[in-house]
């Protein structure tokens, strides 16, 4: 359609081009928030699982967000989801003597994306060591919606971030662990509280 505008009339279909931007940023902007919608939509049929979810939180003293918090048996789970064009790869760039895993996607290095998902569950960590005991894990995930992964690929560590994708990371979510109802529903208050909603 954009190029039989400038084909036709150069001048006006140039104009008209500048004007409405990339040819595909706000179709691919709303597509990433619809796939994340229903990524959301899905974490919070774990409900049914005994998984409590919060969506869209702030973080402390900051101006960013965490996507979502899960708390389930095996401990609160920090997940930031994305969507990126690409092949997703652990890459290993260290050396003979030492070993240096890189997040790949679509052969740019986005380790930067779990340096993040790292701050965020520093941040969770500290609200919740002040009301709850230490053995209270908390893990971080980034999960990459309608990612590409290998044919026979499985979910991967980089740093302590589990790299992942929708369905592995639910499984994940329903492994037994040592918090009861009761320790989650403490939890899910603790963390409801202290980390408001970022839209109200």
């Amino acid at each position: 359609m954009r190029r039989q505008r400038v084909e036709r009339r150069p001048v006006l279909g140039r104009i008209a081009n500048a004007i409405a931007g990339p040819p595909t940023a706000g179709a691919e902007h709303l597509k990433g928030a619809v796939g994340e919608e229903k990524f959301g939509a899905a974490l919070d049929t774990m409900t049914a699982h005994g998984v409590l979810i919060l969506h869209d939180r702030w973080r402390p003293r900051t101006a960013a967000n965490i996507d979502h918090l899960a708390i389930a048996a095996g401990g609160v789970w920090v997940i930031d989801a994305k969507r990126y064009a690409g092949r997703i790869e652990r890459i290993d760039k260290g050396g003979w003597l030492r070993v240096d895993y890189r997040l790949v996607v679509g052969d740019r290095d986005r380790t930067n994306l779990v340096d993040g998902v790292q701050r965020q569950i520093a941040d969770v960590r500290a609200v919740l060591d002040i009301a709850l005991p230490s053995e209270v894990r908390v893990l971080g995930a980034l999960c990459f919606v309608d990612g590409d992964f290998a044919l026979f690929a499985k979910p991967f560590a980089v740093g302590e971030v589990l790299v992942t994708w929708g369905k592995a990371l639910r499984e994940r979510l329903m492994e037994p662990g040592p918090l009861d109802a009761r320790a989650r529903a403490l939890i899910y208050e603790r963390l409801a509280s202290k980390l408001p909603p970022a839209r109200a």
